[in-house]
């Protein structure tokens, strides 16, 4: 019996050691990737990798040795350590390089966040420009006599030769002029301006009751180059910061693949040029590749890194590559960027004070339009908005849903629910009265003495109150 524990005991340590080593190698697990046929672009040079991009846990994950191969540094895998040595050829040791690297990559991130913001407050004034050019007569326009009526009265100017194509909308019309000769890209803005004006005139000679909202575009390149719009006899272009026109050039989008894939993971390190850097999201190995994280990769090497869905890529801009001419060129590098940030700033700016049609809006009834259109759903609950004026500057925003959804609305944190009657208070204010003084309820109906919402609010200049007389959280 004693000999029997004694072996049952050995095995037993016998196992514990055969796991503990099989930790400190690793371990395999199953994932699932997402597959977009993801290219990788750096510093605008597209790389032809071997292997592909993929998407795991919301996160993109590079190829790491066969990104290498392309670029300035190389890979070791240290197994008896499990450590991942980067060696970019102590461009990075340098402190003032590496200093002036990420003196570039903080710009790189304000360039970034600015064009974003830019982007959206365009679109914001696109989408309204759409949303209330009901308060203006419907047009009817014949597309194709349009574009044969450019076409013969304005096929080119100053050699260069155009196209055009017409999109009417019921209040407005959206136009693309081509080109494909690259001479077009000398012509001073001065004179791109002259053949806007040209361009507007023909059109009003056509019909001088027509809002244009258009772009010159680069037939042969496949890319938009000067956003314009023709409204209320003036020409805005680029150069204004003006809105961009709802026509967006891209090719179609990747199909997605999933695919379960047996990965290894390791309790890895990382050294950049021999410095230790601290990994946050785990990397793994699949055959002999090395699968790193965009994110931890971005941060060990100063790359100003994003994943663009929709064109399906992977863009990096890298500032490496300048490091070593830091002392030649850093002053002039980091003042471009400083340039540019102050070109996005004005650009912000100026279209904050653009004097847009849309306070044009001129009734509660098409402000409610608007409410319906852009607010209608609440955590995917159907709400019934009512918006009508009471005094001067005083309205009354009226709330309801239907009571079959009570569970679904009680359970609704007050936060959302206030961030959502802010955006309604915000864009009363934006686009119909910036004075607007607003009282309002939420309710269930019909009603009932139980199971029943009762929330009111009111403004007093920039602050909203709230009373979440019942309400569940």
């Amino acid at each position: 019996m004693r000999r029997k524990s004694w072996l049952i005991l050995g095995i037993l340590l016998c196992l514990l050691s055969l796991s503990s080593v099989a930790f400190g190698q690793g371990y395999s697990r199953n994932i699932t990737a997402e597959f977009n046929d993801i290219k990788i672009v750096i510093n605008n040079l597209s790389l032809p990798l071997r292997q592909d991009i993929f998407i795991h846990g919301d996160e993109v994950y590079v190829p790491l040795r066969d990104l290498a191969k392309w670029l300035y540094f190389s890979v070791e895998y240290d197994e008896a350590n499990h450590r991942i040595g980067i060696d970019t050829g102590s461009m990075l040791k340098d402190p003032a390089a590496e200093f002036f690297a990420g003196m570039l990559l903080q710009r790189d991130y304000e360039i970034a966040v600015l064009s974003r913001a830019l982007k959206n407050r365009n679109d914001s004034l696109y989408k309204t420009r759409r949303t209330y050019a009901s308060s203006r007569d419907r047009i009817y326009i014949n597309e194709g006599r349009l574009e044969r009526h450019l076409d013969r009265y304005l096929p080119s100017y100053y050699g260069i030769d155009f196209h055009y194509e017409v999109t009417g909308h019921p209040y407005d019309i959206d136009l693309v002029v081509y080109f494909t000769n690259k001479d077009f890209y000398n012509w001073s803005t001065a004179r791109q301006n002259n053949f806007l004006n040209r361009l507007k005139r023909e059109i009003e000679d056509y019909d001088d009751h027509l809002d244009v909202y258009g772009v010159i575009h680069d037939d042969y390149k496949d890319k938009d180059v000067l956003f314009f719009s023709f409204e209320n006899g003036r020409v805005y272009s680029q150069e204004d910061a003006y809105t961009k026109p709802n026509r967006t050039i891209t090719s179609p989008k990747p199909t997605t693949l999933q695919r379960n894939m047996m990965a290894w993971f390791h309790p890895v390190t990382m050294e950049i040029d021999g410095n230790p850097f601290n990994i946050l999201k785990e990397p793994f190995f699949i055959g002999e590749e090395i699968y790193m994280p965009l994110t931890e990769l971005a941060d060990a090497l100063y790359w100003m890194a994003e994943y663009l869905p929709e064109e399906g890529e992977v863009r990096i801009r890298d500032n490496n590559f300048y490091s070593r001419e830091y002392v030649a060129f850093g002053n002039q590098l980091l003042r471009q960027r400083d340039l540019e940030i102050d070109r996005l700033v004005a650009d912000l700016e100026r279209t904050r004070r653009l004097p847009t049609p849309y306070r044009s809006i001129n009734s509660t009834s098409r402000m409610q339009t608007y409410l319906r259109d852009y607010f209608d759903m609440l955590e995917d609950i159907e709400m019934r908005i009512s918006f009508s004026h009471r005094d001067g500057d005083d309205y009354r925003l009226t709330i309801t849903y239907p009571r079959s959804s009570f569970s679904d609305f009680d359970g609704i944190r007050k936060s959302i629910i206030e961030y959502w009657v802010e955006n309604m208070v915000d864009a009363i204010r934006e686009l119909y009265d910036p004075h607007a003084e607003i009282t309002g309820s939420i309710q269930s109906t019909p009603s009932s003495t139980n199971n029943f919402t009762d929330i009111t609010f009111n403004t007093n200049r920039d602050r909203i109150y709230f009373n979440f007389r019942q309400h569940g959280k």
